[in-house]
């Protein structure tokens, strides 16, 4: 078995998405989003995508983790869907609630995705950093090259659950998002 990480820099791709704000784009931040609608504002979702273009063959993925480190935010915890976004062409630098690149409209607001192969999670307040499992994520994601994860909230109703996590942006590399 051959152990393989993938932790982009700044040039990994990843950007927040706010339902209150949807024409916001948040690529340059260094932290990203999760969370209920509260306040005025939310709900929060965050993509990212890692090139998995070296896989060529499904089974050669044996496992799959997903690892974030908290960025603040977290007085509560948060239970959080982990899924597979299904359209590629999102731009970090111009994503919103509304559109994958600043014109053209996601199918759904809020970003395109299927439950396939879903990951539920409780990101705990105590948590400083989180791993979640996607090896049937990964194993999907040999077809298409790129592995695009959305994470959010599992009720993005009212109420106060949010977390906060360092993105690609974030100076600290060992913080980044990694797979």
């Amino acid at each position: 078995y051959v152990s393989v990480t993938l932790q982009p820099g700044a040039t990994g791709k990843d950007t927040s998405l706010e339902g209150a704000n949807p024409t916001t784009n948040y690529g340059s931040e260094v932290t990203g989003e999760v969370a209920q609608t509260a306040f005025g504002a939310g709900p929060f979702r965050t993509l990212f995508e890692f090139d998995t273009s070296a896989w060529t063959d499904r089974d050669w993925v044996y496992s799959a983790a997903f690892t974030l480190v908290k960025g603040g935010l977290g007085a509560t915890d948060t239970d959080v869907f982990i899924r597979r976004i299904t359209r590629q062409d999102w731009t970090e630098a111009a994503a919103t609630w509304n559109t994958i690149n600043g014109s053209t409209a996601w199918t759904a607001l809020g970003g395109d995705y299927t439950t396939l192969n879903q990951t539920t999670a409780t990101w705990l307040s105590t948590d400083l950093t989180r791993t979640f499992t996607l090896t049937d994520m990964m194993k999907d994601s040999v077809i298409t090259g790129k592995l695009g994860i959305l994470i959010m909230c599992q009720s993005e109703a009212s109420g106060s659950q949010a977390i906060t996590f360092k993105t690609s942006e974030n100076a600290t590399a060992a913080d980044r998002p990694m797979l």
